[in-house]
């Protein structure tokens, strides 16, 4: 797919930003449009799960073109699911400020378990300890500093392990269960807590900084949203505003770049079981269109 103009200039300010690497930049294929804020992409086995914001609902892809809702509340806004050591699934309903726990075993004829007071959820990452969710706050420039990072295990047994984030987002456990990586968007900043045996956390330390790519006078809105690991400890971390995913090693370096030409509101991505490929979501500026895209990673053209 060939870039816009629009699309190769703003290009060109990210590369000038970013340091120099041996990392490459390659190229997004929207494989569903029929979506309007999609977000919070998950496998549940083979099977793609995803939300969308506007919309208010749940949906999941057959990985042959076709998208059918799973659940749907209007007003809900869900921003992200997961699940939960009881089997049930938990979903973020960022407008209504509420945890909703589903039973999504039938997908079919999903069933409402319960609903919980909790403002402003945004992202979720599943663990044994249960799922860990982010509690975003608001989201603007001259915002308080109140983004959290919460342990749920069910309804009524929630546990607060990160406090004072600006604009708590992403979160995502290692594939090796030992650290929690934590977004923090309006500081352009990834960080890194280790889990300890109970599910709280330990001291953080700085995984990435998002502001060595999009610069020290990138938009403050634009930032790091999802977060996704892979099995050799790197990771991928939407940059929302960019309309670009970066992968990111283990010990921070920038290893290459994704790009979805045209729909800068890049939200989050996931890796399919194997690995092989990866699913990501993301909507236009005036957020009036989304779409989820794919990209074969193991074809470098």
């Amino acid at each position: 797919m060939m870039l816009r103009t629009p699309a190769l200039a703003a290009l060109a300010v990210l590369v000038a930003a970013a340091p120099a690497a041996a990392e490459e930049l390659r190229q997004l294929t929207p494989i569903y449009n029929g979506l309007v804020y999609p977000e919070g992409p998950i496998f549940d086995g083979k099977t793609l799960l995803f939300t969308d914001m506007k919309l208010g609902s749940v949906f999941r892809y057959d990985g042959a073109g076709h998208v059918t809702p799973v659940w749907s509340h209007p007003g809900c806004g869900p921003t992200a699911l997961a699940p939960v050591p009881s089997g049930q699934w938990l979903v973020a309903c960022h407008l209504t400020h509420e945890l909703v726990f589903l039973d999504l075993h039938d997908l079919s004829a999903p069933k409402l378990i319960a609903r919980a007071p909790f403002r402003r959820p945004n992202d979720m990452y599943p663990s044994p300890h249960g799922a860990y969710v982010s509690r975003s706050g608001e989201f603007s420039a001259g915002a308080p500093v109140t983004g959290e990072v919460w342990l749920v295990r069910a309804s009524d047994n929630q546990q607060q392990v990160v406090r004072r984030l600006r604009y708590a987002n992403g979160v995502a456990v290692t594939r090796d269960g030992k650290f929690l990586l934590v977004d923090e968007h309006l500081a352009h900043r990834v960080w890194r807590y280790p889990i300890q045996p109970d599910g709280s956390l330990a001291e953080r330390t700085l995984a990435f900084d998002v502001e060595d790519v999009i610069g020290t006078r990138a938009s403050p809105l634009d930032g790091p949203d999802g977060i996704e690991p892979a099995r050799d400890g790197s990771f991928y971390v939407a940059i929302y505003g960019r309309g670009m995913i970066l992968h990111v090693s283990a010990n921070g370096v920038l290893i290459e770049r994704f790009y979805a030409d045209g729909y800068p509101r890049l939200t989050n991505m996931a890796l399919t079981p194997d690995e092989s490929g990866l699913y990501a979501v993301s909507s236009t500026a005036d957020e009036s269109a989304g779409a989820l895209f794919y990209i074969d990673l193991k074809v470098h053209e």
